[in-house]
């Protein structure tokens, strides 16, 4: 597999260009094999930086003694046991006080490159990204991966997970190794999930492909929605009927309908002013917020090592299909999701902006999936 950075560097591989080849590297995410048992143990004892962030050349080192090995993204090989991928950077690309080792780029694919005396190269790059301007606005990325081996199930369901992969420049289309990197996979997975084995994994899976990590009772919401609208789509764009027809057939209290529904079309207004919306639609569900987050979960269990790759798959596909039986389009999909990740965490906007604009970049961006994969129906191309 292959992205536009490995594209890139093979173009300044073949024009023999050095210095635009180093320049992409030093732009570029750049990840090292170590030893797993290393690395966990570090993990453990809450010690990172002891073991990878003044990462010495002894923790780099590859099969042969004399090189320094490190990846891009695209070009990591397949999953060996005994080492995990582990991002590095480019102050690390050094050979030791009085060694010379020789830094070797992605051996074994079209953009291989080797490069004598890394003593020489970590500086240069670390200076070449430190005088690259800051990124102004959005930083969000589509980075997508060569891969036809993928099916039209799995694609739909991996772009389902659009929203996190765009935010956090990761590839959407990859079930591979690593999400971010091992480290970030199994550290966000046991701060934000309390996930440490494949047994809290899986239950916390279940609850996002069973919807019920979402708020029950705003959902209740929701559904009293579509029933009106089935009679009424009017009224169901309509505040105070929707109030009314859910006050009617809900339990939950008067004062608290008001209070949700009035922050839910607040929030409608709003994604109607940024083009999310247009002004005859409104949100069916918010389940699409739990669907969204089940496909990265599911990879960053498998970066993590928590569960297998059958196990991530399944749990992809499954959100996707769950997805396709709530949602009829990407644009609406993709609705719920921001909707649903707004009320989670009310007033931080944050989290609101940050759904929003990797929305736009997967409604407008040509090679987005949400452009060339049918939503309703994956295999229609």
């Amino acid at each position: 597999m292959a992205t536009d950075i490995e594209r890139a560097l093979v173009a300044c591989k073949e024009a023999n260009d050095l210095s635009m080849f180093l320049r992409l590297l030093s732009r570029a995410d750049l990840f090292a094999h170590v030893d797993k048992r290393r690395v966990d143990k570090a993990i453990k004892r809450n010690r990172l930086d002891d073991a990878l962030h003044h990462r010495h050349w002894e923790n780099l080192r590859s099969t042969t003694p004399h090189d320094l090995t490190i990846f891009t993204r695209g070009a990591l090989p397949q999953r060996v046991d005994a080492v995990v991928a582990c991002a590095v950077v480019p102050d690390s690309l050094w050979g030791g006080p009085g060694r010379k080792r020789d830094l070797v780029i992605n051996p074994g694919t079209p953009s291989e490159f080797r490069i004598a005396d890394a003593n020489s190269i970590g500086p240069f790059l670390a200076k070449v990204r430190d005088a690259e301007p800051a990124p102004s606005g959005c930083s969000d990325q589509l980075i997508t991966h060569d891969d036809a081996t993928l099916d039209a199930e799995l694609l739909h369901a991996l772009a389902c997970g659009g929203h996190l992969a765009v935010h956090g420049r990761q590839p959407w289309n990859e079930v591979g190794d690593i999400y971010s990197c091992y480290i970030d996979d199994v550290t966000g997975l046991g701060e934000s999930w309390d996930v440490k084995d494949n047994a809290s994994w899986t239950v916390q899976l279940a609850r996002l492909l069973a919807g019920s990590n979402t708020d029950p009772d705003l959902e209740n919401l929701f559904e009293a929605r579509r029933r009106l609208a089935t009679f009424d789509p009017e009224g169901a764009r309509t505040p105070g009927v929707w109030f009314a027809y859910a006050d009617q057939t809900t339990p939950h209290d008067s004062g608290w309908i008001a209070h949700v529904v009035s922050d839910i079309t607040e929030y409608e207004e709003r994604m109607i002013g940024d083009g999310v919306l247009s002004p005859d639609e409104f949100v069916p569900s918010i389940l699409a917020y739990d669907f969204g987050r089940a496909v990265p979960f599911s990879r960053w269990g498998l970066g993590a090592r928590f569960a297998s790759f059958a196990e991530a798959e399944d749990g992809i596909r499954i959100a996707g299909r769950n997805a396709r039986a709530v949602y009829d389009s990407w644009r609406m999909f993709s609705a719920g999701y921001i909707l649903g990740r707004a009320l989670r965490f009310g007033d931080d906007d944050h989290m609101y902006t940050s759904a929003v604009g990797p929305h736009h970049l997967l409604m407008n961006t040509p090679e987005s999936p949400w452009r060339s994969v049918d939503f309703a129906d994956p295999t229609c191309v």
